[in-house]
């Protein structure tokens, strides 16, 4: 599944678009859709300025990635709780980074873009479940990068600074391409060979106003 964003309007755009992933095919790449609005639980439509929720759709494509889900309880009919998800990829580059390493709730990963060329979306995985076809879905809270946000990137952002976002959305897991690690600011310093996994973070961002906690830092 190839999954469809949405247009992303310019920086400082208010819009008021929703989103749910439909379908867990392989080669799914995450839709993340139009970012710059205020978030709201899955499901609910209020939106703090005044738009509705909209649903998110994905389009059929190819994939290269296969998912097994383990420790299932089931919740509710059709759906199951899964304690962790097992990545594999063909992608030499995280291969061997993931294929030994189970997702769980509250690790950190990358997902594939649905625009070419685009560096993956960073998110922290909130919960994961499976239907009754054992499709795989998480819920996951967005990290923005600094140029994601509507103040845009400043001189004193870091080359591997994310923001971690009020923005929530369920995709299927097969967008997943690896786990990556981020960390505070001050662990971050402490790394004596950053890898290409490693972010950090520093700041809260409010996706719909443009707010960060906190608002203010020593540079």
């Amino acid at each position: 599944k190839i999954g469809k964003r949405g247009g992303r309007p310019p920086i400082g755009a208010a819009t008021h678009s929703q989103a749910t992933c439909k379908g867990s095919h392989t080669g799914a790449t995450a839709n993340r859709g139009n970012r710059l609005q205020p978030r709201v639980p899955i499901g609910a439509t209020a939106c703090g300025l005044g738009g509705q929720a909209q649903p998110r759709q994905c389009l059929p494509g190819p994939c290269c990635l296969q998912g097994r889900p383990t420790l299932m309880a089931k919740t509710k009919p059709g759906k199951k709780d899964l304690d962790s998800y097992t990545i594999k990829s063909a992608n030499k580059v995280v291969k061997e980074f993931c294929v030994r390493d189970g997702v769980v709730v509250g690790d950190c990963v990358l997902m594939r873009p649905a625009e070419s060329g685009k560096p993956p979306y960073v998110a922290r995985v909130e919960k994961i479940e499976a239907d009754h076809r054992n499709n795989v879905r998480v819920r996951v809270r967005w990290y923005y990068r600094p140029e994601e946000s509507i103040g845009g990137r400043r001189q004193f952002h870091g080359a591997k600074e994310l923001f971690l976002s009020d923005h929530y959305d369920v995709q299927s897991a097969h967008t997943i391409e690896g786990k990556c690690i981020v960390h505070s600011f001050k662990n971050y310093t402490k790394l004596e060979n950053v890898g290409a996994e490693d972010y950090f973070c520093r700041f809260e961002y409010k996706a719909g106003t443009g707010a960060f906690t906190p608002d203010r830092i020593a540079v």
